[in-house]
């Protein structure tokens, strides 16, 4: 890798039963458990689930960058994120398939198209999804806010 290399350190430490919490940098711990499907821990977030929002949090964090930097203007983003976990022969249980829809919300119709290329761009350059072997699919919808959505905000509505 040309540049600076940078780092990022996690510990993870067993909190109990089958749970976990993982922290880092001076950060909030978040707790982590088993799937549900193999345990009862429904109260904290899986592995799996970190996975996939991972990607999602990349793709909506690189964008912010992006757009902040292009000056585009947009009043929500929100990515949904869903990943599919398969048994392979071969492999064993992964996650083959990310498929991450990002809703953008625009003030203005021209800015749609350069909204387009940033979404892609930021697509292009996501560590986390960069880093992964998974299918990453995504599906991108754009929406210009309409004026009925203004009224309705200024309204407190």
């Amino acid at each position: 890798m040309e540049g600076p290399h940078l780092h990022y350190d996690v510990a993870v430490r067993w909190a109990g039963g089958k749970s976990a919490a993982a922290g880092g940098a001076g950060l909030p711990d978040i707790q982590v458990a088993l799937p549900s499907d193999l345990s009862n821990a429904a109260e904290a977030w899986t592995p799996e689930q970190l996975f996939v929002a991972a990607a999602a949090s990349c793709l909506l964090t690189v964008f912010l960058n992006l757009a902040a930097a292009a000056r585009l203007d947009f009043t929500g983003l929100t990515v949904q994120a869903h990943g599919i976990l398969e048994e392979l022969a071969t492999e064993g249980p992964i996650i083959s398939t990310l498929e991450l829809k990002p809703v953008l919300i625009l003030e203005r119709e021209a800015d749609r198209e350069r909204a387009a290329r940033l979404l892609s761009k930021a697509e292009r350059h996501c560590v986390v999804s960069n880093s992964m072997r998974t299918r990453i699919l995504v599906r991108p919808s754009i929406r210009v806010r309409s004026a009925s959505d203004s009224l309705r905000a200024a309204a407190g509505d």
